[in-house]
């Protein structure tokens, strides 16, 4: 018999710091993107070939909200104080509860306060987090 699998957005947890992030936006609410190649390759003039390994563990966090989401005023609070100390790291945890998507980073950074847009209806709110000391495992359902 085939697997069976469920997957329920509601599975998802994303921790900034220690607040818990709530009100996510319709469809992909959530991107997680390594920088850099984990591994370069060099191929030499006889055909040999050896890889580079890069160390960097940057990585890149999306998160979309609704732009009601009480959630936007701890990301707020948390960017306005770290353009004002520059002590605004924090830790970020993002899991799959119904899957095994995993990732953790200890040194998270908004780089970039999100846009406000109006409309007839309710829209969303898009954050740009750097994330250094990244480890991401890419599970199934």
């Amino acid at each position: 018999m085939a697997g069976q699998y469920t997957y329920s957005s509601k599975q998802v947890s994303i921790i900034a710091g220690v607040a818990e992030i709530k009100g996510y936006g319709d469809g992909d609410f959530v991107s997680i993107e390594m920088v850099e190649d984990a591994f370069t390759p060099i191929s030499g003039a006889d055909g040999e070939v050896t890889w580079s390994q890069n160390p960097s563990t940057l990585s890149t966090v999306t998160i979309t909200l609704m732009s009601s989401s009480p959630s936007n005023d701890v990301l707020s609070a948390i960017h306005l104080a770290d353009r004002q100390t520059g002590l605004g790291t924090f830790p970020l945890f993002v899991k799959d509860n119904s899957g095994r998507d995993l990732f953790i980073s200890d040194a998270a950074r908004i780089i970039k306060m999100a846009t406000i847009t109006k409309g007839k209806e309710v829209g969303s709110r898009e954050w740009t987090i750097s994330a250094a000391n990244s480890q991401m495992f890419t599970g199934g359902n």
